[in-house]
């Protein structure tokens, strides 16, 4: 019912003249259009530590902030560098916060389980790929198991 009156009204317009016929863009819009999507520059790796580094090593940084921060950093889903860590703790002691201290070192451990669990999984799975036989697969996931 809906696709008939649209029909209708399309039919309508087009009869007043108010529809122009539209071209079918140019492959070149399409990739000018893509290009725009993307705003910003991408940091590298050693910029990103920079970055964290400076932040815990501010002489003014409160409770506050230092949470804010980790939370922001566990959010990236990654395990910190360890001069990350380093300024983190350090400016843990500086704002004598013990709590804030075991929390990270918590949060670092929990991260590195996490991400060696995922890259454990990713490498068996690559290998079972490349055609290792049932007994190799079968010892694998035990050297596996046993690690974990």
């Amino acid at each position: 019912m809906l696709a008939a009156a649209l029909r209708r009204c399309t039919a309508a317009a087009a009869a007043r003249g108010l529809l122009h016929p539209v071209s079918a863009p140019s492959p070149t819009a399409a990739v000018c259009s893509i290009r725009c999507y993307s705003h910003g520059s991408h940091e590298t790796d050693e910029e990103f530590d920079a970055r964290w580094v400076t932040y815990f090593n501010k002489p003014d940084i409160d409770a506050w902030e230092l949470r804010k921060g980790m939370n922001t950093l566990v959010g990236y889903d990654l395990v910190p560098e360890p001069k990350i860590i380093d300024a983190a703790l350090r400016a843990c002691r500086r704002l004598n916060d013990f709590a804030s201290a075991v929390r990270i070192l918590e949060v670092v451990k929990v991260s590195e389980i996490m991400m060696l669990r995922l890259f454990q999984k990713r490498w068996a799975i690559s290998l079972i790929h490349t055609g290792l036989t049932s007994a190799h697969t079968i010892l694998l996931s035990v050297v596996i198991h046993e690690r974990t």
